[in-house]
């Protein structure tokens, strides 16, 4: 069984080593420019007086499932 996860773990390293030699020989960095949209006043106004707790208290929910339960009653 070892031999096998070494096995594996070696060409997992061969992979990640070939991905770092490709992106730095192929791919260009580009800087993306990103417009940030307005929020609409009714609606964060919206969010602000009805929603705020009840989606703080969601995400702040431990969990996977609990969170998703909560998500859904929103």
């Amino acid at each position: 069984m070892l031999k096998a996860i070494m096995f594996a773990h070696d060409n997992i390293k061969k992979i990640c080593e070939f991905q770092e030699v490709f992106l730095l020989n192929y791919m260009e960095k580009k800087n993306i420019e990103f417009t940030k949209e307005e929020v609409l006043p009714l609606v964060k106004d919206f969010i602000d007086t009805n929603g705020h707790k009840r989606l703080q208290e969601a995400v702040l929910t431990t969990g996977k499932k609990k969170i998703e339960k909560k998500l859904l009653i929103l």
